[in-house]
């Protein structure tokens, strides 16, 4: 993905990718999105863990890409 905003290129898999996606559309709560990645992808829950998107979630934090509330 190409992060216009700082001219960087980001690799990642197709559920961060997804999961990214997701966040676009405004505030979501995370077993949400994990609904919406398994949807998306048809995989099963246990494949999509709230642990697994946390990880990329707070990648994409860091980068500046989204912000995340606590609850």
């Amino acid at each position: 993905m190409f992060d216009a905003g700082s001219g960087h290129t980001h690799e990642m898999d197709t559920i961060s990718a997804v999961a990214l996606m997701l966040c676009e559309s405004g505030w979501v709560h995370l077993n949400e999105i994990a609904l919406g990645v398994e949807r998306e992808l048809d995989l099963p829950a246990a494949v999509v863990t709230p642990g697994r998107l946390l990880s990329f979630l707070n990648q994409f934090e860091s980068l500046g890409l989204l912000e995340m509330l606590e609850e």
